[in-house]
């Protein structure tokens, strides 16, 4: 399990790393002044997570929150707990996973061009879940220990 916990925090630092580089790109044709019998022009734009947040609004909470949380959970995991709250632990890193996930598949929904970066960050997240199922499995199967008789 010690192999599991570094893999946690390695997989929590690439995806807070990522939040800083770009994960997509869209490129798209647009007047040149703006006017409708201008020129046409393309122009690519870059979504870089950081650059987007300026904390004003709950979208943007939530962007924070998609990045921020796996190092939240790997620093709750260090310590140890009770079988049962490291499941629920474990349940609620699996959602959070999930729900980054779902948030991932929106964002390039719309943005046509995933970048290295976005690719690092959606492999990153899918081993943060399978990892979470792994924990919960290993320990829902896992047969309580009896009492030792003296």
């Amino acid at each position: 399990m010690k192999y599991l916990e570094a893999l946690k925090r390695v997989l929590a630092i690439v995806i807070l790393t990522c939040f800083f580089l770009p994960l997509s790109q869209c490129t798209t044709v647009v007047p040149e002044n703006g006017k409708p019998d201008a020129k046409m022009v393309t122009k690519t734009e870059e979504y870089v997570p950081y650059k987007a947040i300026h904390l004003q609004s709950l979208d943007e909470i939530i962007v924070v929150s998609v990045f921020l949380w796996p190092l939240g959970f790997w620093a709750l995991t260090r310590k140890p707990r009770s079988k049962r709250t490291s499941v629920l632990v474990s349940v609620a890193e699996l959602l959070c996973g999930l729900a980054s996930l779902g948030y991932l598949a929106y964002l390039f929904l719309f943005w046509t061009e995933i970048e290295l970066a976005g690719i690092v960050v959606i492999v990153a997240f899918v081993l943060s879940v399978l990892l979470s199922i792994r924990f919960i499995l290993y320990h829902a199967l896992r047969e309580p220990s009896s009492p030792q008789i003296q």
